[in-house]
């Protein structure tokens, strides 16, 4: 409980070093295509349980989709369903593997929006990135308690019910009580795939989103050049032609140093 009240803490504040992705990269630990990036043995042996009955889950669909279309009359309804089904868990798988195969690309990404190497001390830069880190983890815990939740009311209901959403063929034989036990339990893997078909575009999302934020932080250093020379040497910047080139120099350097500064910031976003 203690854990749940210092992730809790830290994910509704916020200071400069914190993690953009703390929150999602919790939720999502257990349901990457590539195994875990952790040393505790107890989770990766949950992530190939569920890669092992996620695989098994699938294999099933396929076998009731087979049914379906071997049925005379041939019920659309079934085919239909389970069809959309496997559409949706293929394409979640797709887009799985593909941020695995980018894995270490995204991890690159992760640590340079995480890092907030421009402006860190200003406050304007401070409150955006604040602003965007709440409204990101509210966005990744409504939309995962909303989906969870929908899921769970589907797999309770649809998933017990329809006889193409259950195990085919290998319980037939058993007693009707162990049927519902292992049928329910074999719905509750929904929920499961909840995550899996959404862990992606919540991670890729929510790195555009941050991204966007760093861009206007760039954006905003580049506008903020000369105003913070001409501070600094609080002079009228018009007269700059009318002073001496000793009084010039030493501005012009400082103004060129601010803007190669900027310029490396934005050079390193593009990259």
């Amino acid at each position: 409980m203690e854990k749940v009240k210092r992730f809790w803490k830290n994910d509704r504040e916020f200071n400069i070093d914190s993690d953009y992705f703390q929150l999602e990269d919790s939720i999502c630990l257990l349901f990457e295509q590539r195994p875990p990036l952790t040393d505790r043995l107890s989770l990766k042996v949950i992530w190939a349980f569920l890669r092992i009955f996620h695989a098994f889950q699938y294999l099933c669909f396929t076998v009731q989709l087979v049914r379906c279309f071997g049925k005379s009359p041939m019920n659309v309804e079934e085919v239909t369903s389970i069809g959309n089904l496997i559409f949706v868990l293929t394409v979640a798988i797709l887009r799985g593997f593909s941020l695995a195969y980018h894995r270490d690309a995204m991890l690159e990404l992760k640590q340079y929006v995480n890092s907030k190497s421009c402006r860190r001390t200003d406050p304007e830069a401070f409150a955006l990135r604040k602003s965007k880190y709440l409204k990101v983890n509210r966005y990744v815990a409504w939309f995962h308690i909303i989906t969870t939740m929908n899921t769970f009311s589907w797999a309770c209901t649809t998933g017990l019910q329809e006889d193409v959403f259950k195990i085919p063929y290998l319980i037939d034989g058993l007693s009707d009580t162990t049927k519902e036990k292992l049928n329910f339990c074999y719905a509750m893997l929904l929920i499961t795939w909840n995550y899996t078909s959404w862990y992606s575009p919540t991670q890729f999302l929510s790195l555009l989103s941050i991204l966007h934020t760093e861009l206007i932080i760039i954006v905003g250093q580049f506008e903020d050049v000369l105003e913070k020379v001409i501070a600094k040497y609080a002079f009228d910047c018009t007269a700059l032609n009318e002073m001496s080139s000793e009084c010039r120099n030493p501005f012009w350097i400082d103004l060129d140093n601010e803007f190669k500064n900027a310029l490396v910031h934005h050079m390193t976003f593009v990259r």
